[in-house]
């Protein structure tokens, strides 16, 4: 085996790791959103009236959401 079928490989390998980023709608329609400490359910952001637990941030919310 050469350098190069070795570098192959290791870039196959590489690519295995690595996932593709999320989509944009792939995250919209996910139940989970980030905040100063990892992720929090959307829905318990909910009960909360858009304010993260433990850091106190308000998130933004929609003019439907608001009434």
């Amino acid at each position: 085996m050469n350098w190069l079928t070795k570098a192959i490989k290791f870039g196959e390998k590489i690519k295995k790791v690595f996932r593709k980023r999320p989509s944009k709608e792939e995250i919209e329609n996910s139940d989970w959103t980030s905040c100063c400490k990892g992720p929090i359910l959307k829905k318990d952001l909910e009960n909360n009236l858009w304010v993260c637990n433990s850091c106190g941030k308000h998130h933004r919310i929609s003019c439907r959401q608001r009434f």
